[in-house]
């Protein structure tokens, strides 16, 4: 028998449930979902999807289509779109999941309304289920309208899906994403070859797009579960989505600040806690176990989310927070957010930042300052009312205090011995050394290539650079190595090598700061990573350091060798910077040729490595460049010859041009030379690009 239609009436209008009357249509208590619901869902929220595909047309296609440009550039926006660098898009896809998950679960903004629909003949899973099937469909109803719409834009097969060209967050270059491959030849030219998109860049890009999408949708359907205020919701969706990946962030952030050596390498981890940050950090690419992890964690969220609706008070429906436990969370980390973000702009508006050794007085007082603050604003708009001075409030707050003081205490006195922990010698395979950028030769700091350490002894010298350090930090008596010169001297110029190279106008900064970077492997496969800022004045006069690069393994790990000798396409003399014109007459370099082909080139680098192997051992400060502070020359009294090797598209992308200086000490290089008719041309050469006094 069918029962009496239905309607309850608002003060805002008159909303009629079809399904009321029609019990037949709606199922039985144990129905999976309602069509009756989703149905009224769909034909109530149409617009919603309707706005969606007329957002995302305009994005790609009509965009495209009604471009007047040159064809590589309607081309630029299909690929923007489909390595998910249109920030329009992006914006789409964190916005329009909120969006339709307050929509469809609105109704809990009504006491009124939430009795009534629970005491329909369906289960709350029933319901719940429906509500969010509904939503899904309104939300993924764009999706398939866009990627049907850019068939027409797309090559046929799938070898784009597989594309792993290389891993690229959204800044990078549309040339070097996915999509699009730069590839470069024998010839000097830079100029990118491009494979034209597939049907298999297509997929690869709604499946990205999609998972997005599905977890943030997760997300706010549980804040609409949460919360029974539409507005709160949605505040409450930000803070879902937001709050694991910004506690992430501050958390590295303040171990940073308070943990000398701290290593950011472990932030790869954070990739795995949205799917945003995965594709910011690794760029529009399909990994499975990515996609797998955020389906999972996103059913997962949607199950939680139906627990908490079948037990949901129909009391507490219009309420800001309608679960009590969720108001001690959701206070306590937004508190512990905003109180750091507090000290740390209180610290940034300062000008006592040193990098290397700081004092962080200023950020405990933005914390002591900001907490409060942030404490009161979030508790009055989770609670509703400005009567926030209540013991429920007081246990929040001490809440609050005991997690920031357990969190202080472990980062700032380092009571779990982090900055000490160095690897027993015998546990260490290899350790990796990337460039310290440090302007000392042979590279003078444009080989960016890391430098990998197997030899026993390199490696226990690293290690004693290492441990050198840490010791070194926690010693008054080498606190001007942690010091800067303004702080001493009121100079940002060191004059202990002032006139190395014979020059009144010369000076090295001893200020510059350097990262010294330790990637500790080991043989049961575990890794350590460390990373310091370090003034340039340390690795001066650090006996370790000058251990480490006169070490045999060490010159044998940063020879030429490492790069591939194969890799080298020609050569020619330069400045440090790479430029071989820099005179104010280029036709002073005229004379023999100073430039060599690929089997000369490579014959120069193996003789180069040669020599670097027999070197007698020298201070760091005498292979350090000075600069000419009248032209910004890098000068070197010792160089005779400066090369710069043109390396081919199987080397390193950062060395395609790479500067080597050649001394005296080099014998093999310069008997070769000589042989060649080169020698005397190149330093006459290098004397014009690299003069060693100033004039």
């Amino acid at each position: 028998m069918n029962t009496p239609g239905y309607a309850e009436t608002t003060a805002r209008r008159r909303i009629v449930f079809p399904w009321v009357g029609k019990r037949d249509r709606t199922g039985l208590p144990g129905t999976v979902v309602s069509s009756a619901i989703i149905r009224h869902q769909l034909r109530r929220y149409w617009p919603i999807s309707l706005v969606g595909s007329a957002i995302l047309l305009i994005l790609g296609p009509v965009v495209a289509l009604l471009s007047s440009d040159t064809q590589r550039a309607r081309s630029y926006i299909v690929e923007s779109m489909l390595n998910d660098q249109n920030f329009g898009f992006l914006a789409y896809q964190v916005l329009a999941p909120v969006v339709v998950a307050v929509a469809v679960f609105s109704y809990l903004d009504s006491k009124g309304r939430v009795a009534f629909i629970h005491a329909m003949p369906l289960t709350r899973n029933s319901l719940f289920r429906s509500n969010v099937l509904s939503g899904a469909i309104l939300l993924f109803i764009p999706q398939f309208v866009l990627s049907l719409a850019m068939v027409p834009f797309v090559s046929m097969g799938f070898s784009g899906f597989a594309s792993q060209d290389r891993e690229g967050g959204l800044m990078d270059s549309y040339v070097n994403t996915a999509v699009s491959v730069g590839i470069v030849g024998a010839s000097s030219s830079s100029e990118p070859v491009q494979r034209n998109p597939d049907m298999g860049d297509l997929l690869r890009w709604f499946i990205v797009t999609s998972v997005i999408m599905l977890f943030i949708y997760a997300l706010s359907v549980l804040a609409s579960i949460l919360s029974g205020n539409i507005g709160v919701a949605v505040l409450v969706s930000a803070l879902l989505n937001g709050i694991v990946p910004a506690l992430s962030v501050l958390t590295f952030r303040v171990l940073d600040m308070f943990l000398y050596g701290f290593s950011y390498d472990s932030v790869g981890y954070a990739a795995w806690m949205h799917p945003l940050i995965d594709l910011w950090m690794h760029g529009a690419r399909v990994s499975p176990w990515t996609v797998a992890a955020f389906i999972l964690v996103s059913v997962v969220v949607i199950w939680a989310s139906g627990v908490l609706y079948r037990r949901l008070k129909s009391e507490c429906a219009g309420s800001n927070i309608t679960f009590g436990g969720f108001t001690m969370v959701a206070t306590v980390l937004t508190t512990f957010v905003g109180a750091c973000l507090a000290g740390m702009l209180l610290e940034s508006l300062t000008s006592t930042y040193a990098p290397v050794r700081s004092n962080h007085g200023l950020f405990f007082l933005g914390v002591v300052l900001g907490a409060p603050v942030v404490f009161a604003v979030t508790s009055m708009t989770l609670c509703g009312t400005i009567r926030i001075f209540t013991l429920s409030s007081l246990k929040r707050f001490a809440a609050f205090v005991v997690i920031a003081a357990v969190f202080f205490s472990l980062t700032s006195f380092d009571l779990t011995g982090y900055e000490g922990r160095v690897p027993a010698q015998q546990d260490i395979a290899s350790v990796t050394i990337p460039d310290i950028s440090l302007m000392a030769l042979p590279y003078a700091g444009t080989n960016a290539n890391s430098i990998t350490l197997t030899d026993a002894q390199a490696i226990a010298d690293a290690r004693a650079l290492h441990k050198e350090i840490i010791s070194r930090s926690r010693d008054p008596k080498y606190d001007s190595l942690f010091t800067g010169s303004n702080a001493e001297t009121g100079t940002g110029v060191s004059s202990q090598f002032a006139s190395s190279s014979g020059c009144s106008n010369c000076y090295l900064n001893d200020d510059d700061v350097l990262s010294v970077e330790f990637h500790y492997r080991m043989h049961a496969g575990s890794s350590m990573n460390r990373s310091y800022h370090l003034y340039q004045k340390y690795l001066n006069q650090s006996d370790a350091y000058r251990r480490l690069v006169n070490d045999a393994g060490y010159r044998k790990a940063n020879s030429l060798q490492t790069l591939g000798y194969d890799n080298i396409r020609s050569s020619e003399v330069s400045d440090v910077y790479g430029n071989s014109t820099y005179v104010a007459d280029p036709e002073e370099l005229n004379g023999p040729s100073t430039s060599l082909g690929a089997a000369d080139a490579r014959t120069l680098a193996r003789l180069l490595d040669e020599d670097y192997q027999s070197l007698p051992n020298a201070e760091v400060s005498s292979n350090l460049l000075s600069y000419d502070s009248n032209t910004g020359n890098a000068l070197n009294k010792r160089v005779l010859i400066g090369i710069s090797f043109q390396m081919d598209e199987k080397g390193s992308q950062d060395n395609t041009r790479m500067f080597y200086g050649i001394t005296d000490d080099y014998t093999r290089t310069i008997a070769w030379l000589k042989d060649k008719g080169l020698y005397k041309a190149m330093i006459s050469a290098t004397e014009k690009l690299m003069p060693t006094s100033s004039s």
